[in-house]
């Protein structure tokens, strides 16, 4: 007799086990279906935002008075327009940058401000160190201009600030800050006061801008052919300036800022006279590397034989100097 084959599953339970799938389906379907419905609110919400900004763009008040270290924007004219508007939009579309130039500010502009205060120099200076550097001490152009306000090594030296392979003086915010105001004293004097041209000398070099004003036969900054960057230089200051000094325009609330607080520490007076190993330093005052070349950015790996300003953290300066004497007797 044929023996009849088993099937695996009942009826009964291929009856549950398809209720089962049909379920699971339907649930899936649900989920996709809720999934879509979520992408298809962030694509809404996300154009909003976009159509908000877009119109944001267009309704940004465009100053008519626009002034900067003293110097008059001619806005009257539509060159003048041209120039400050297109830097002024290009930091409307980088928010991001603006808000980090406002918390770097916050940290940082203190010291700029009582130096340039000290000098008798426009306060509106402050913001060159913006505009070359974003307010960072490392920064390094393509030009191998070095630090807070952008030195080449020549001008640099010139102005007091040592480069070499131990120490390079124009990261240190002090020492360029100081270096920067004998810089612009000097483009001053050569420019008979006026800050356009001096600014345009400092980002070109002065002697290729006397060039120019007896090529052309005019010494207003405004009218003068010069390359691109040094065209929008001054602009693009009063730009950074309006900027700063307007947040709310950008979109930004300075009040929802959760600024960075300025740096707390201790500045010593140390002469050195072999060499003065940043490791010292660190086990010195039981602090780290990072943090000993953050307060002090110029030096790579040690002070060399000099006089310096060094930064250490706060409430350390009595044991760096115990265990300086004791180095120093040995």
């Amino acid at each position: 007799p044929k023996i009849q084959e088993e099937l695996p599953y009942t009826k009964a339970e291929v009856d549950l086990k398809i209720d089962s799938l049909r379920d699971m389906t339907q649930k899936s379907f649900r989920v996709m279906q809720s999934n879509i419905e979520e992408i298809q609110q962030i694509q809404i919400s996300y154009a909003g935002q976009l159509n908000q900004r877009q119109k944001n763009i267009t309704q940004l008040a465009i100053p008519q008075d626009v002034t900067f270290c003293g110097i008059s924007v001619p806005m009257e004219t539509l060159d003048g327009r041209m120039r400050f508007e297109q830097e002024l939009f290009f930091l409307f579309a980088r928010q991001d940058y603006l808000i980090l130039y406002m918390l770097r500010a916050n940290q940082w502009f203190p010291d700029v401000e009582r130096l340039l205060a000290n000098s008798g120099l426009s306060n509106d200076l402050k913001y060159v160190p913006v505009g070359e550097s974003g307010l960072r001490a490392n920064a390094r152009s393509a030009a191998h201009a070095q630090g807070w306000w952008q030195f080449i090594s020549a001008t640099g030296r010139k102005y007091g600030l040592l480069s070499n392979g131990d120490i390079d003086m124009r990261n240190n915010l002090i020492a360029s800050t100081n270096g920067a105001i004998l810089y612009f004293k000097d483009l001053l004097d050569m420019f008979g006061g006026d800050y356009a041209l001096a600014l345009a000398g400092y980002n070109m070099g002065e002697n290729g801008l006397r060039r120019r004003i007896r090529d052309q036969k005019t010494s207003n900054y405004f009218e003068l052919e010069l390359s691109y960057e040094t065209s929008q230089y001054v602009f693009r200051m009063a730009a950074i300036k309006y900027a700063l000094e307007h947040p709310l325009e950008f979109g930004i609330d300075p009040e929802a800022v959760v600024y960075w607080e300025p740096f707390a520490f201790d500045t010593v007076t140390v002469q050195v006279r072999f060499q003065l190993p940043l490791n010292d330093v660190v086990a010195w005052t039981n602090s780290t590397m990072r943090e000993i070349k953050r307060l002090n950015p110029e030096v790579k790996s040690a002070w060399p034989r000099g006089t310096y300003l060094i930064n250490l953290p706060l409430g350390t300066r009595s044991i760096f100097f115990e265990e300086l004497s004791r180095v120093k007797k040995k």
